[in-house]
């Protein structure tokens, strides 16, 4: 059980690892959706034309939002000092 003068100093000082996986999930999180967006849209297919090296990024865009909230909800849920594992 974490006592209150530990919630405050990983509050104070984050764990750099799980802070950096939880910006690459918001990260990829992000372009996920701006691809699922786009390709909803209707412009893929002419971003793709002007820029050939982005199809696989509009084709997996689920995955990568998908993986990218999994990232961010796994390193926040492990960095979270509060949270309680079962045992």
């Amino acid at each position: 059980m974490d006592t209150d003068a530990d919630v405050e100093s990983a509050a104070e000082d984050p764990p750099l690892q799980w802070l950096a996986v939880a910006v690459l999930g918001l990260a990829l999180a992000a372009v996920g959706l701006v691809a699922g967006l786009l390709s909803i849209a209707g412009v893929a297919g002419a971003i793709v034309g002007a820029a050939p090296f982005l199809a696989p990024v509009f084709g997996s865009s689920l995955l990568l939002l998908l993986g990218g909230v999994v990232l961010f909800v796994g390193s926040m849920l492990a960095w979270d000092p509060d949270f309680e594992a079962t045992e």
